[in-house]
């Protein structure tokens, strides 16, 4: 899907790449929620690492709403910094609400979002 930062996305999308949970095709994936206190000790232990050849979500918290309206639990969308900028579009740009943002950039949201798309800085 093509995105232009000066439209609105759907609330409900899934931004695929552009949220942190979602893996890239062929990606190696740790599913065990554990802790490591090194990069190395990650790696050394991928018992269970999931092999996720089609890419896709990847979220460990439970299933997403904008995946899957009916059986989701939590919009469990996560900003992808990285993703963002090289696509060009505004950290703010998948996030449909000033009440998904943590307070301390409930100004920045609400003046960046408005700058961009007008008085209606909520997405639809």
């Amino acid at each position: 899907m093509t995105w232009d930062k000066h439209t609105k996305p759907p609330a409900d999308v899934c931004p695929e790449r552009y949220c942190f949970h979602w893996a890239p095709p062929g990606s190696l994936v740790d599913m065990s929620r554990r802790l490591h206190n090194s990069l190395e000790e990650a790696l050394a232990r991928r018992d269970s690492w999931v092999d996720v050849p089609d890419g896709g979500c990847v979220c460990r918290f439970g299933v997403c709403t904008r995946l899957d309206p009916v059986a989701g639990d939590h919009d469990w969308y996560s900003t992808c910094e990285p993703e963002l900028e090289r696509g060009g579009l505004p950290w703010f740009y998948f996030i449909p609400s000033v009440e998904k943002v943590d307070s301390e950039f409930h100004e920045e949201y609400l003046r960046e979002s408005q700058t961009l798309w007008g008085d209606g800085e909520e997405a639809t």
